[in-house]
């Protein structure tokens, strides 16, 4: 690719061309930059009954994020992004941001601006950091995930009809099904 051309030449040792003459750069190819991909941020925030979700810190537009991930998807090493900036692609962090819009089903044209999505999908992120981005999740749904995650310690109250006819694992799934309800994830 064109990209790609241009990194190896400005990669290549020309130095033995000094031997000849002298050597200049046009300023097109002076002004040139590679630039790297870096660590960056999903921010999470909690709403009335959704999440919103933001990618930060990574260091590019949202024109710039969508152009490395449709260069990813193309399976391409470099993704020239203006005409003076071409950044390598760092598969492994591209992968793993394509996989987080993928699953969250986010729209890959806005990824530095909130986006809505419901509630439920908080369980399909891991707010384990990696060595690709880091999840940063409002105060407001960990207690949410947590009580969800922990439904066999809740303990809502049952008749005293109900309480004596009903088996352990029956009791658990009421307790489920309270917890559910009480997010609106049906139940």
């Amino acid at each position: 690719s064109d990209a790609k051309q241009i990194v190896d030449f400005m990669h290549r040792d020309l130095s033995f061309l000094k031997e000849f003459g002298e050597v200049y750069l046009s300023d097109n190819l002076k002004r040139v930059s590679l630039k790297k991909m870096t660590k960056g941020q999903i921010s999470i925030k909690y709403g009335v009954d959704i999440l919103s979700v933001c990618f930060s810190e990574f260091g590019f537009s949202d024109e710039e994020l969508y152009k490395l991930l449709n260069g990813f998807k193309s399976k391409k090493k470099f993704v020239k992004l203006s005409k003076d900036s071409i950044v390598e692609v760092d598969e492994e962090l591209v992968g793993q941001l394509s996989e987080v819009v993928e699953e969250l089903s986010l729209d890959p044209k806005h990824l530095n601006q909130m986006q809505s999505i419901p509630l439920y999908h908080s369980f399909k992120l891991n707010e384990e950091d990696n060595d690709y981005y880091s999840i940063v999740v409002d105060e407001q749904i960990r207690p949410i995930i947590s009580e969800i995650k922990n439904f066999k310690n809740a303990n809502y109250d049952l008749s005293f009809e109900l309480n004596n006819r009903l088996r352990p694992y029956q009791k658990e799934a009421f307790d489920w099904l309270k917890i559910i309800t009480k997010y609106k994830f049906g139940g």
